[in-house]
């Protein structure tokens, strides 16, 4: 027996379990919670913030989105917000909030919504939802905006909107 013909079994195994390691770390990737479906993502962002809006009174005419931390929405949700309405970045430093507040006073007292995002993560179920929430900014209707768990369904390996319930805020 050659050397070529002893390191051949040794060589195919290594290959077997270097194989295995890469499948096992793509299923993870593929898989949210014990679903089928991969990680939601930017069209779960975008149909959650698209069912968040519906039913909300006032209905806001104008949005508000947070450029950084916890709360910033991903660019999903904005691309959202940008074709539903006039939507400026809200600044984390509060002298430059109130100067984006006062130019919106000044534009007219549409209602101005800030949305807060609060994450998605696995629900019970094989299910994902996402955590939405705000204020109004401006007008006659300043204050919270109702917090709301959006649930979406893993169906044919597909993220569906299932429901969302109001939350409360602490």
């Amino acid at each position: 027996m050659n050397t070529h013909s002893k390191c051949l079994p040794a060589a195919i195994a290594a290959l077997a379990v270097l194989l295995s390691a890469c499948a096992s770390a793509s299923d993870n990737g593929r898989s949210f919670g014990s679903s089928s479906c991969a990680a939601p993502g930017d069209p779960v962002t975008a149909e959650a913030v698209t069912q968040y809006l519906k039913d909300l009174t006032p209905k806001p005419q104008r949005f508000l989105v947070q450029s950084t931390g916890d709360s910033a929405l991903p660019d999903a949700g904005r691309e959202v917000l940008q074709n539903t309405g006039p939507t400026y970045l809200f600044p984390e430093d509060t002298a430059k909030q109130q100067t984006v507040l006062a130019m919106l006073t000044e534009k007219g007292p549409f209602p101005t919504l800030l949305v807060l995002y609060g994450g998605t993560e696995p629900a019970e179920g094989g299910r994902a939802v996402v955590h939405l929430g705000g204020r109004f900014t401006t007008g006659d209707n300043a204050g919270p905006a109702p917090a709301r768990a959006l649930y979406f369904e893993c169906k044919d390996n597909q993220w569906t909107f299932a429901s969302s319930a109001d939350q409360k805020t602490t």
